[in-house]
């Protein structure tokens, strides 16, 4: 989870993609400042991306006002602001395409830097009627690949430049939107989005009903490197009934531990294999001993996201 330093949000997943309608800079400022000082803090690589009613040097300046140090973050290249025409705009016009594949770009290029992932923001008073259809159907997309990566996306809309019809475009887009009330900050979820988190619960417990039946034994880890980028170790994220019978091992005694907590006498075989699938993200099927458990398996083993590797797991007569 990633603090979001909006107070009436909270901490939110990565892929979090909202909206927020302000009447002035000041209601920007009072959500974007904290919100910006809460990424540089942890280590995430930052673009706010403005336009009227407020110009880089203003967004700077209030910005600086609470990080101090700001300069120092900008001179490392931690943190870029931006006018619109240098963003969304930079070839003459709008093209969404673009536009998209510059946040991966920039994501990419964070996470070779050592950040953990892209906070971001562009405020879209400089858009154009003509334009509002292309950008809608870019906010969509945005909003249905966003949680494929490490990033935080608020888009900012002048209430003055929104109608009604515009107003429920926006909403559907994005998982929530922000609006100033009486003088108070609340959230908007999106009709929308809840119709698709409820068809992913539905989903998901579909799965889990799969998964705690599976005569197979199942794990889902995560790689641990240390500072060289060496694979040491892996921790065990979620685990099935079956693997519970194949290893003999409570599941309290597993999930959030790593495999050296687990099994100390591990043998190093298994570490070292599974990074090679992570790494090349091609499954392998593996048979080897577990010495401490006094067992032989047999184990597909398959890349199932950054960093982490799933298997399935069958006892082998010794």
């Amino acid at each position: 989870m990633r603090r979001t330093g909006i107070d009436v949000i909270g901490d939110v997943p990565w892929g979090t993609h909202f909206c927020q309608f302000y009447e002035t800079g000041q209601d920007l400022i009072e959500t974007l400042v904290p919100y910006f000082k809460e990424g540089l803090a942890s280590n995430e690589f930052c673009m706010w991306v403005t336009s009227e009613p407020l110009q880089v040097d203003q967004v700077t300046a209030a910005l600086r006002s609470v990080v101090p140090d700001l300069d120092d973050y900008i001179d490392k290249g931690q943190i870029e602001i931006l006018d619109y025409s240098q963003w969304y705009t930079r070839s003459g016009n709008f093209l969404a395409d673009e536009v998209l594949q510059g946040w991966v770009d920039k994501l990419k290029a964070a996470q070779e830097l050592g950040y953990e992932g892209l906070r971001l923001t562009g405020n879209t008073f400089w858009l154009e009627k003509a334009d509002w259809d292309d950008f809608t159907k870019y906010e969509e997309t945005v909003n249905n690949v966003i949680g494929l990566y490490p990033m935080l996306a608020i888009c900012t809309y002048s209430l003055q430049k929104c109608n009604a019809v515009e107003l429920i475009d926006v909403i559907a887009n994005h998982q929530f939107a922000l609006i100033k009330r009486s003088g108070r900050w609340e959230t908007i979820e999106s009709t929308k989005h809840k119709k698709i988190e409820q068809a992913l619960r539905d989903s998901e417990e579909r799965y889990r009903n799969l998964f705690e039946s599976m005569d197979e034994g199942f794990a889902l880890c995560e790689m641990i490197y240390d500072e060289a980028g060496r694979a040491v170790d892996f921790r065990y994220l979620e685990i099935n009934p079956a693997f519970v019978k194949l290893t003999g091992i409570p599941k309290e005694l597993v999930v959030g531990r790593t495999v050296r907590e687990v099994i100390p006498g591990i043998e190093s075989f298994w570490i070292e294999t599974y990074a090679q699938v992570v790494q090349s993200g091609r499954g392998k099927r593996i048979d080897n001993h577990v010495a401490d458990l006094g067992k032989n398996y047999e184990v597909y083993a398959w890349r199932s996201g950054t960093g982490r590797f799933a298997v399935e797991d069958f006892e082998k007569p010794n």
